[in-house]
């Protein structure tokens, strides 16, 4: 069992004769025994990581600019950190280089799949095709910067 501790609090709002939708929103999460996949020398195991709190700050807006086209995005701000997490195994190049497997604190570094700064765009078109049909083209991107893999302490960035 993971005990959280979360709070969040947001707005919404719709404008433009309801054609402009945006929310924002700041957020925290504390979690106790975060399971987290670990490298043991030479094969992976789950477990607790101790504590981890995560807070940031999330904007989306989408605007409808025809009745038939749409576009919208976010941008999310993340600091996700453990705030205890001693005996932590090592990455897989750490045990390389000291020829054994090892542990390390990685009290203060950044959580798994946790990018700092995230977004997405998208842009969409929909058009009725006679009175059963309906057409819908989507096109969306994303950024994650610097996102450490499931490996706490991998100097990576998830491809």
């Amino acid at each position: 069992m993971n005990p959280r501790k979360p709070w969040e609090l947001g707005i919404k709002t719709t404008q433009w004769d309801g054609r402009m939708r945006i929310s924002a929103a700041v957020f925290q999460t504390e979690i106790q025994d975060l399971q987290v996949t670990s490298f043991r020398g030479t094969t992976f195991q789950v477990g607790n990581a101790a504590e981890l709190t995560s807070s940031g700050v999330e904007l989306e807006t989408q605007i409808a600019l025809t009745d038939e086209i749409e576009i919208g995005g976010s941008l999310a701000y993340l600091d996700s950190q453990f705030d205890s997490f001693a005996n932590a195994s090592c990455t897989i190049d750490q045990v390389a280089a000291v020829g054994k497997a090892c542990t390390q604190d990685l009290e203060g570094e950044r959580g798994p799949y946790a990018p700092e700064w995230s977004g997405t765009v998208y842009a969409g078109y929909e058009h009725a095709v006679g009175q059963n049909l309906l057409l819908r083209l989507r096109v969306d991107g994303m950024q994650g910067r610097d996102v450490p893999r499931q490996r706490p302490g991998s100097e990576h960035a998830a491809g």
